[in-house]
């Protein structure tokens, strides 16, 4: 008796499963023709749809990013913050010539330009230079030896293009994000020397934009100027003048101010 009662249980469990498998079996071949027959656009929206959540609170600072999921929340990037196109610029500025062994040269300079649009501006320089001796030179003089023959610039005038291939944004810690540009300038103009001339100086340079508002920014520059100049350069004094060539790297900090205002982004 046992033994029949087995053999009937074992054939209604095969009868289950066998009928559970035909079941999903149908469920599946049913879902698969559904995806056929459903247009894609009506897919996508439904997908869409399911997937779309509450709207989020708007983030207040770099911190609440951390809480942004994948793929849901995107921090858009905006377009410049500081305008520059038909507008003018006044960059007043302070530097020094950093490779000058003998003297340190200060200067005061200007900058006043105007932007054609965002990627280029043309730019006019003028500069006042002041020296002062470091111990070396006047530890040498009294030696035979003439420091007020080193050439050293007194002034600088000249015309520049500006060109600004790049723009972005960089975090300041985590309190705020400051807007800069790069741009890269070349030009021309003329330097007046201790020596009374006034050789032809070809200038080049780089420096970075940060934007503070829409009108002021913070701006540094890193220019080199190559020019041709008759010096007295020697041991023994009354050498007659003979031409030599000088290049003077500059480096300068300043503040940046535009104007009109901006009425526009």
């Amino acid at each position: 008796m046992i033994k029949k009662i087995t053999i009937f249980v074992l054939i209604a469990c095969s009868i289950s499963s066998l009928a559970q498998e035909t079941t999903e079996l149908d469920q599946e071949n049913l879902y698969e023709k559904e995806l056929k027959t459903t247009s894609p656009s009506l897919l996508n929206q439904e997908i869409q749809e399911s997937d779309r959540e509450a709207p989020r609170e708007n983030l207040k600072s770099l911190v609440e990013l951390q809480k942004l999921a994948p793929f849901e929340d995107v921090a858009v990037i905006q377009k410049r913050f500081l305008p520059k196109t038909e507008r003018f610029e006044f960059f007043p500025n302070i530097g020094f010539i950093a490779n000058n062994a003998f003297f340190l040269s200060a200067y005061f300079q200007g900058r006043f330009g105007y932007a054609f649009s965002e990627k280029w501006a043309i730019e006019a320089i003028a500069a006042i230079f002041t020296d002062s001796k470091y111990k070396v030179t006047k530890d040498i003089e009294g030696k035979q030896v003439k420091t007020e023959n080193l050439i050293i610039p007194e002034s600088y005038y000249g015309l520049d293009i500006r060109w600004t291939p790049f723009y972005g944004k960089m975090g300041f810690f985590t309190d705020s994000i400051i807007p800069f540009d790069m741009y890269f300038s070349l030009g021309a103009g003329v330097t007046g020397t201790n020596e009374n001339t006034n050789p032809f100086t070809i200038h080049a340079g780089t420096g970075q934009i940060y934007a503070i508002k829409k009108w002021m920014a913070f701006r540094w520059d890193l220019s080199m100027y190559y020019y041709t100049s008759e010096t007295e350069v020697g041991i023994q004094t009354g050498q007659p003048k003979r031409e030599d060539t000088f290049t003077d790297i500059q480096i300068s900090i300043g503040m940046s101010f535009f104007f009109p205002e901006a009425s526009y982004r």
